[in-house]
């Protein structure tokens, strides 16, 4: 692979040594490795892992093995060095090359690995340059697709000493492919910043005057990448019931993905056009929840999602099925509301239940949000993995 192949943004020092790094996981150099920097959750987590790190006295660098991704410019200007292998279809042993060109010249004191592939790939050249503190975290359910991703998981969780899943039932996902030994797995769940997203609250007038919703509609809403395993379809045809009831109600629709076109077509054959508002990729999301009146999640698999924390965080009511990591998390008609996945009729009458209680639904959001406070918030995140990490050098 030629060094002209290889993108990245800050150079480091060539001759560079490893870190002693403290007790606590500060004073390291990270690197974190991705298959790019687009827009999703498992992105957002390491950016924050980048932002809070730099607090923390580490040097985080982020290598994407595919492309880089819209979130690079916020990770370099977080203090975090982005690099690119630009790895083309398929595998080819010449990228081993590349990736432990990239390792030389980094030294990192631990590798993070936060995609099965990214494990793969990069495991046996860190092995070989010496890099035993190698640390994975699986953001959801990764093994459902066949022999080969099972095959890809197993050789590559060889190479990690812990591997970290977001959620217990991501954990048991692991397990039951027989992934790795239950002796290398932690539960740390993601976090956010609970104070950014509370802070928007009070912009609720503004933003439903920028999307053209009326103060006195109902709005029921979601975040996410438009996708089929999100299920928004669900959601839409959930929302077609509630309209009945409730003619003024809107669904507001923030993010973007390959289930656009199709989604589109469902709102205009359930005659919901002038219903349904598509915002698109908003990179103020906290915002848009500020419009809201409840957060729905239709997916069918989950890991601990960044977009119900977020909806806790900003005061909202949610209603999410019941489906991976959702039910430890969500505690059915407290801190909100659990429905069967792929149920419409159920969601709605879940959906119209919170809407037409203001009791209800003001227990269910005070609830959520002392959630996201005590358990969910990015620094408590941040600091479990830097304690993981000066374990895997003490060890």
């Amino acid at each position: 692979m030629n060094r002209s192949d290889i993108q990245i943004s800050t150079m480091v020092d060539r001759n560079a040594t490893a870190h002693d790094g403290k007790p606590d996981g500060t004073g390291l150099r990270v690197l974190h490795v991705v298959p790019s920097l687009e827009i999703g959750g498992l992105e957002h987590v390491v950016l924050d892992l980048v932002r809070l790190g730099a607090e923390l006295g580490q040097e985080s660098h982020v290598l994407c093995i595919d492309r880089l991704g819209d979130l690079a410019p916020a990770v370099d200007a977080a203090g975090g060095h982005v690099h690119c292998l630009k790895r083309p279809p398929g595998f080819r042993f010449a990228e081993l090359k590349g990736l432990r060109e990239i390792l030389h010249i980094i030294r990192p004191d631990v590798m993070h690995t936060h995609y099965p592939g990214g494990l793969y790939y990069a495991g046996p050249p860190a092995r070989r340059l010496g890099l035993e503190a190698v640390i994975h975290t699986e953001h959801g359910p990764s093994y459902d697709d066949g022999w080969r991703s099972r095959l890809v998981g197993r050789m590559g969780a060889r190479h990690a000493k812990t591997f970290v899943c977001v959620s217990h039932d991501t954990a048991r996902h692991v397990l039951r492919h027989r992934i790795v030994a239950k002796r290398k797995i932690q539960v740390i769940y993601n976090g956010i910043d609970v104070e950014h997203f509370r802070q928007a609250c009070g912009e609720r007038d503004s933003v439903r005057a920028e999307l053209g919703i009326s103060n006195a509609a109902c709005v029921v809403g979601t975040v996410g990448r438009l996708s089929e395993v999100k299920r928004q379809d669900v959601l839409i045809r959930a929302f077609a019931h509630v309209r009945h009831t409730m003619p003024e109600s809107r669904l507001l629709l923030v993010g973007d993905g390959p289930a656009r076109a199709e989604l589109g077509r469902l709102v205009e054959s359930l005659g919901l056009v002038d219903h349904v508002i598509f915002a698109g990729y908003r990179a103020d999301r906290e915002r848009c929840l500020a419009a809201m009146d409840v957060f729905a999640l239709t997916s069918d698999s989950e890991g601990t999602p960044l977009s119900l924390l977020e909806a806790w965080a900003a005061g909202l009511p949610v209603a999410v099925t019941e489906v991976g990591g959702l039910p430890e998390l969500v505690k059915d008609g407290v801190t909100g509301m659990i429905v069967p996945p792929r149920e419409p009729e159920t969601l709605a009458t879940a959906l119209l239940c919170v809407l037409s209680d203001g009791g209800l639904r003001r227990r269910l959001s005070e609830a959520g949000g002392r959630e996201a406070r005590s358990r969910f918030d990015r620094r408590v995140m941040a600091e479990q993995y830097a304690r993981e990490y000066a374990s895997l050098l003490a060890r």
